[in-house]
């Protein structure tokens, strides 16, 4: 048997302190909620009924005592344990004479007060098997904890089954999922943000009389919150995205982007689910939001793919050639096309397919000191991942359009263009606005070998890949890499390996490794 446990105290360090210093579950309690003032915590009671309180003595709105007179009236059967700064012989018999349980002078001894807490879980265990069997017609309804509240969310019918709780048993106060994201377009957010960020947005909800059940998340804020009582489930889902927005909009900025989820209502553990994965549907749109806003709808689009738009080789080829205009003319049209699809999965590939290859292209140029850009940080927002990857693409790109980088510029230059049998020296001096002789010297003291045999070792390298890996034709083969004539092709290719590209498949196939000289 489990006993549920309400914590009631004005001072957040002593309720975080009683939360933490207790191992609930092997005291046989589960703690169901928290409170820091009195008219909170009576409404608390109220839905909860709580097999046990710790509650301060003296607190905004309602004091302890006040509490366990209202349990009393209300012929509730809690438990109460006063926690008091004052030992004065009138509070201690106040509390006498509303059956509380036990006293305990601050500063809390947590030893004593969890002797307390085993004291009058005996209570309720022999009080409970001492009363009379309840019918099996009747079974008790379960007030969730909030860690179960949240398991509900997120596995349904799973977290049921594995609490062993039957899904009608489960009482759970009508109410809708919210969840906040923050980002900064212009830098980095620390770890520490979201903490700092929870407090007035939960201060805010508290002062406008809404009840909150905060849930854990890395990258989010996430709350259950209840519906204002005595009015239909439409007007006060309404009036929560309204207090949302006035919460968003204070605390958005110029450079901070605030963007809230608000999900359909939830009367059940069924509906809860639903509620949560439709919330977290709603806030994967944020990812677009460069303004503070509150999203209660989604508006996904279709997951169309316009190849055509979204061609990231031509930013590749601008970047390769160090031409910075065009790549950041190329570069807005791509951001526009996954603006416009409003898909943000396949945005963020984007991205990161565009960082990958930008970084393949600075390693093949002997780019050692890389711009700082992981992959995982391109995961925040829209519009500050697409800032992070244009700054990392220009500096890139600066690099290789730099002087002292020509061998780089060269190596990315034939790996593009080795397929082209029209492809040479002098396409290549061209290229990079070179004379032909100062560009062979240069390739010649760098690379120890001449760019002719370079640019030949090269396609027969990529010639090779293709007879191990595809069925090409060995006339195809000759051609996917710069060669003509294929005639010719195979002369070179035995020239410089001693078999015929025929006799190198077959070798290949047979399972024996090529024998090379």
């Amino acid at each position: 048997m489990s006993y549920s446990v309400l914590i009631l105290d004005d001072e957040p360090l002593i309720v975080s302190g009683i939360s933490k210093s207790i191992q609930w579950e092997a005291e046989h309690c589960r703690l169901i909620a928290t409170a820091g003032d009195g008219l909170k915590g009576r409404e608390l009671m109220d839905r909860y009924k709580p097999d046990i309180l710790i509650s301060d003595i003296i607190m905004p709105g309602c004091s302890g005592l006040e509490l366990a007179e209202h349990c009393r009236k209300h012929h509730y059967k809690t438990k109460i344990i006063i926690l008091s700064a004052y030992s004065d012989f009138h509070y201690a018999q106040k509390a006498i004479s509303y059956k509380v349980s036990e006293y305990i002078v601050k500063p809390i001894d947590f030893d004593k007060l969890l002797q307390s807490l085993r004291k009058v879980v005996q209570e309720l265990e022999t009080e409970r098997k001492n009363r009379a069997p309840e019918p099996a017609a009747s079974p008790r309804l379960t007030h969730p904890s909030v860690q179960m509240l949240f398991d509900i969310a997120r596995h349904g019918d799973k977290a049921l089954e594995q609490q062993g709780v039957g899904k009608t048993s489960v009482s759970i106060r009508p109410g809708v999922v919210l969840s906040a994201q923050f980002y900064n377009i212009n830098c980095e957010m620390g770890d520490n943000f979201l903490p700092l960020m929870q407090a007035p947005f939960i201060t805010s909800f508290q002062d406008a009389g809404y009840t909150l059940v905060r849930g854990s998340s890395d990258h989010q804020l996430l709350f259950l919150c209840d519906l204002p009582q005595r009015i239909d489930f439409k007007t006060g889902r309404q009036r929560i995205i309204k207090h949302l927005g006035q919460v968003v909009e204070g605390l958005g900025s110029s450079d901070l982007v605030c963007v809230a989820a608000v999900s359909g209502v939830y009367k059940d553990p069924q509906s809860l689910h639903k509620a949560y994965r439709e919330n977290q549907s709603i806030i994967e749109e944020s990812y677009f939001e460069s303004r503070s806003i509150v999203l209660s709808t989604t508006n996904m689009q279709a997951d169309g793919k316009n190849d055509s738009a979204l061609n990231i080789n031509n930013i590749v080829y601008q970047l390769s050639n160090g031409n910075e205009s065009q790549l950041r003319e190329d570069y807005r049209q791509l951001c526009d096309s996954l603006a416009a699809l409003r898909n943000w999965e396949f945005a963020k590939h984007a991205f990161r397919e565009l960082h990958w290859q930008a970084t393949n292209l600075a390693s093949q140029a002997g780019m050692i000191k890389k711009p700082d850009l992981k992959q995982e940080r391109i995961n925040e927002n829209f519009f500050a991942d697409q800032k992070k990857v244009l700054d990392y693409l220009l500096e890139i790109c600066s690099f290789l359009s730099s002087g002292e980088n020509l061998i780089g510029r060269l190596s990315i230059l034939i790996e593009n263009n080795y397929h082209d049998p029209d492809f040479g020296l002098a396409q290549a001096a061209e290229s990079l606005q070179l004379s032909g002789s100062y560009l062979s010297r240069l390739f010649k003291e760098k690379m120890n070998k001449n760019f002719i045999d370079y640019l030949m070792e090269l396609r027969l390298e990529r010639a090779k890949d293709l007879l191990q890996n595809t069925n090409l034709k060995i006339e195809k083969v000759a051609n996917k890499v710069g060669f003509v004539n294929h005639n010719y092709f195979g002369q070179v290719f035995k020239r410089l390996t001693g078999l015929t590209p025929r006799q190198y498949r077959q070798q290949y196939s047979a399972g024996k490794p090529p024998k090379l000289p």
